[in-house]
């Protein structure tokens, strides 16, 4: 899977270098370079396996102009880790864009990760003190129609897999989607809405369970001063589905997100988040989905001018129904809550280089066992051209 996954992401960088050989062109480099120590390398729910590791993140962005209607622009991030293990971790997102007339828009992205679900696969019946890998990629095809200055109507087409290594084939998935939005300027530079419908089929291929999703939703955002703005949306969402050892069902989830930004200073930002909807990307694959609500915390604030700090928190709480089981044997609900929360600080060199510290928490905390915390701390040394 990793020789995959990097030939992936080499032939499409060959590809797009190709294609902007003889357009104009601009590039950034950036390559992180991080030591630290890692209390729970594997994540492990009684074994825990510290480690010191070294991390190096090459960050590689490029984007051309190919014509006055076209540009092209592409993003790759290749992660080295050296700790109990060596992995190389390739990623790459590359999106075309083409003006089809003044009103007519359309783009075409791809969007390839490879990472690891270390800590995710008890369930599966898979030892849990080892690194699993996957790989997972989107590609999605957007056209726009902008009717006036006001109003914009978008069509989307997207398909998206996950592939994971042998030992745990029971989280490959497929989701193949189309939507339609539209969006509404209702106050210029102040107040917008949006209305969206969208279709997906979600299935496991390695489980015999699949079910279609139909989501209608609206979103109104708004900017009260140049301190305050926000977002505010609700949905629902209507479930057809067919899973192995059960009769098929139809359910309906209502969803809803709200966002809301401070910037109290120029050297300051505050932001906060809630959300709530169903998802299919479960953890724990005795069920085909979770209800999931998200909480989401974040403040960045410039010390000094060469000084930056910030801090996120992120707490999901995912539900699973006795309904949305996979098979006959599972008759409970069941939850799983994780913590997230991370601290970083920034020191600016000069224009070129920088310094770095930070630290971060992660409890997963699971009602039927298998719970599990980290901890980790690193320096880095970080250089941008």
């Amino acid at each position: 899977m990793k020789r995959k996954a990097l030939l992936i992401s080499i032939l499409l960088g060959m590809a797009a270098g190709q294609l902007v050989a003889e357009g104009e062109r601009s590039w950034t480099l950036t390559n992180t370079l991080r030591i630290g120590y890692d209390d729970n390398v594997h994540r492990d729910a009684v074994n825990e396996d510290g480690s010191f590791f070294v991390t190096d993140i090459v960050d590689l962005g490029w984007r051309a102009s190919l014509s006055d209607r076209t540009d092209f622009t592409l993003k790759t991030q290749l992660v080295a880790l050296s700790d109990k293990d060596q992995r190389l971790y390739p990623n790459l997102y590359a999106v075309l864009n083409h003006s089809v007339t003044p009103r007519v828009l359309m783009s075409l992205s791809d969007y390839f990760r490879y990472a690891d679900r270390t800590g995710d696969v008890t369930p599966a019946g898979a030892p849990s003190n080892k690194r699993y890998d996957y790989y997972s990629n989107r590609v999605m095809l957007n056209s726009s129609y902008v009717f006036n200055p006001k109003t914009r109507v978008q069509l989307s087409l997207a398909n998206a897999i996950e592939r994971n290594d042998n030992a745990i084939k029971v989280y490959d998935t497929t989701r193949n989607s189309v939507g339609i939005s539209v969006a509404r300027e209702l106050k210029p530079q102040q107040t917008h809405l949006t209305i969206a419908a969208d279709f997906a089929d979600f299935e496991y291929e390695n489980l015999k369970s699949d079910y279609q999703q139909a989501t209608a939703s609206a979103e109104l955002g708004h900017t009260f001063n140049p301190e305050w703005n926000g977002v505010a949306g609700v949905g629902v969402d209507y479930l057809d589905k067919s899973y192995v050892g059960q009769s098929d069902d139809t359910s309906a989830h209502p969803r809803a997100n709200l966002g809301l930004t401070y910037s109290p200073s120029p050297r300051t930002r505050i932001s906060g988040s809630y959300s709530r909807q169903f998802s299919g990307a479960t953890s724990d694959t005795r069920y085909i989905g979770s209800l999931d609500q998200t909480v989401k915390a974040g403040v960045q604030h410039d010390l000094t001018a060469k000084t930056m700090i910030e801090g996120t928190a992120r707490d999901v709480d995912r539900d699973y129904d006795a309904d949305d089981q996979q098979a006959a044997g599972v008759t409970t609900d069941n939850d799983e809550e994780r913590l997230h929360l991370a601290l970083r600080v920034h020191y600016k060199l000069n224009r070129t280089h920088y310094l770095e510290a930070g630290v971060s928490y992660t409890d997963v905390d699971r009602k039927t066992g298998g719970d599990w915390d980290q901890s980790k701390v690193d320096v880095g040394w970080r250089i941008e051209i």
